[in-house]
C-alpha cells in the first residue's frame, strides 16, 4: 500500500512539473506574441497621448469636456458578445463609443477623449493583444488624446498629492452637477471637492445606464445653474460627457475618482470591489 501511495505521489509530482513547464512555455509564447503589439501601443502613446499633468491642465484651462476609455469601453466597443456586470453591450452602444473615440461628430476644441494608460500587466497585455489590431484601423491620424487614467489610483500613485491640486483646479468655484446611478457609492470627498460653490445630483439607472441616456441627457441640457457636469456612469458616462460637449456644456467623465483617492491616500480597497449600487 505504501509503495502504491509513493508511486501515486511520484506521478502527481511529475504531472505538476509538466504543468509548470507548460505554463512557462505558454507565458513565453504569450509575451512574444504581445511584444509587437505593446511596441506599437507604446509608440502611439508616446506620440499621441498627453501625460497625466497636461491632460488635467488642458481640461481646467481650456474647459475641455473629457470622455474616458478604459478596458471595459474598448471591449464593449469592439466585441459584440462582451458585457459588463453593470452594462450590457449593444449595437447602439458600440456605435456611440466608436463615434466618441474617433471624434465622429465631435469638436476637438471642446472634447478631449481619454485613451488608456500604457499598462503592461498580464491583464492589459491581453487587452492590448485583443484590441489593438482593430483599434489601429479606426484611430484617426490627426487627433491628440488625453490619458484616461487620471481618475484612477495609478494617477495618484505617480503624481501624488499634486494630483489632488490638479483636480481641484478643474472645479474651483464651479456650480457642479454630479450625474451618477441611483444608490451609487460615489462620494464628494472634501479633500477633492470642498472648493465647489454648489452640488446637485442627477441620477440614472444603477445598471444599464446607457438605456436611460436619452432621458438623462434631456434633463442635463434643461438644468439651470450648472457650470460643470461630473459624470460617474460607466460606459454610458463616456457617451454622455461627449454628448454634453456637443451641446456646448462642460462635462467630465470622472469615473471612480473619489474611490481612487481613498485607495491612494486612505488605504481603501480597489474601486471595482465596491458594489455598483447600495440599492
Amino acid at each position: 500500500m505504501r509503495a502504491s501511495n509513493a508511486a501515486m505521489e511520484g506521478q502527481l509530482k511529475s504531472v505538476n512539473r509538466h504543468l509548470a513547464r507548460t505554463r512557462q512555455v505558454e507565458e513565453v509564447i504569450r509575451f512574444s506574441l504581445s511584444e509587437r503589439v505593446l511596441h506599437e501601443v507604446t509608440r502611439f502613446s508616446e506620440d499621441r497621448v498627453l501625460d497625466f499633468e497636461t491632460t488635467l491642465q488642458r481640461i481646467a484651462k481650456e474647459r475641455m469636456s473629457f470622455a474616458r476609455f478604459g478596458d471595459g469601453e474598448l471591449r464593449l466597443m469592439l466585441n459584440p458578445d462582451y458585457n459588463l456586470n453593470f452594462q450590457a453591450g449593444s449595437a447602439p452602444l458600440r456605435r456611440d463609443l466608436r463615434s466618441v473615440l474617433t471624434y465622429e461628430g465631435y469638436d476637438q476644441g471642446r472634447l478631449l477623449v481619454g485613451f488608456p494608460f500604457l499598462f503592461r500587466s498580464p491583464h492589459w497585455q491581453k487587452v492590448w493583444s485583443d484590441s489593438w489590431p482593430r483599434l489601429r484601423e479606426i484611430l484617426p491620424g490627426d487627433v491628440e488624446y488625453g490619458v484616461a487614467h487620471v481618475s484612477r489610483p495609478i494617477f495618484f500613485g505617480q503624481v501624488g498629492l499634486a494630483g489632488v491640486d490638479l483636480w481641484r483646479d478643474v472645479w474651483e468655484g464651479q456650480r457642479v452637477c454630479v450625474v451618477t446611478g441611483r444608490g451609487s457609492r460615489f462620494a464628494m470627498v472634501d479633500e477633492l471637492f470642498d472648493n465647489v460653490v454648489s452640488v446637485d445630483f442627477l441620477h440614472s439607472a444603477p445598471k444599464n445606464a446607457y438605456d436611460d441616456l436619452e432621458r438623462v441627457l434631456e434633463e442635463a441640457v434643461a438644468a439651470r445653474g450648472v457650470d460643470l457636469f461630473l459624470v460617474s456612469l460607466g460606459p454610458a458616462g463616456t457617451v454622455l460627457a461627449a454628448e454634453l460637449s456637443r451641446r456646448g456644456l462642460w462635462a467630465i467623465d470622472i469615473g471612480h475618482l473619489s474611490a481612487s483617492y481613498e485607495q491612494a491616500f486612505k488605504g481603501a480597497g480597489e474601486p471595482e470591489d465596491r458594489p455598483v449600487s447600495q440599492e
